[in-house]
């Protein structure tokens, strides 16, 4: 069964598949979308490789200065690399967009999501890897 969260992101984005996925620091695997998160930048549709976990406090508020219940991260491909500069997603890929840090209870799944893309579109966070260059650490 999909809980109701992870059903209307992906009634909205059926790119994203739920599932159970590994998750560092956790025990047992955890709830998961992953998938691509489609996005427009410059007239082109890009398809972003993403991974994003929902802990098992969601949706609650966090503990001051703890994470949010929502763990997205990009996931690039082996002909892909992170932008180094980009503002919302450091090197490992994970993603920090508004909604995570303005996180409430009434805070959703889909809203992350939705923040993720209108960030991507503005400044997608990878590109595609130079010829020749290393591959992508996995």
């Amino acid at each position: 069964r999909v809980p109701p969260a992870a059903a209307a992101a992906v009634a909205e984005l059926p790119s994203l598949r739920p599932g159970h996925a590994p998750c560092p620091g956790w025990a047992h695997p955890l709830l998961s979308l992953s998938g691509t998160l489609p996005i427009l930048h410059g007239g082109a549709q890009y398809n972003i490789p993403v991974l994003v976990w929902v802990l098992p406090s969601y949706p609650r508020s966090p503990p001051r200065g703890r994470f949010a219940p929502v763990a997205p991260f990009v996931t690039p491909t082996a002909d892909m690399v992170v932008n180094p500069g980009h503002g919302q997603v450091d090197g490992t890929g994970r993603c920090a967009v508004p909604t995570l840090d303005a996180w409430t209870e009434a805070s959703t799944l889909l809203a992350v999501l939705r923040d993720m893309r209108r960030c991507f579109e503005i400044a997608p966070p990878v590109y595609a890897r130079p010829a020749g260059g290393p591959a992508a650490a996995r």
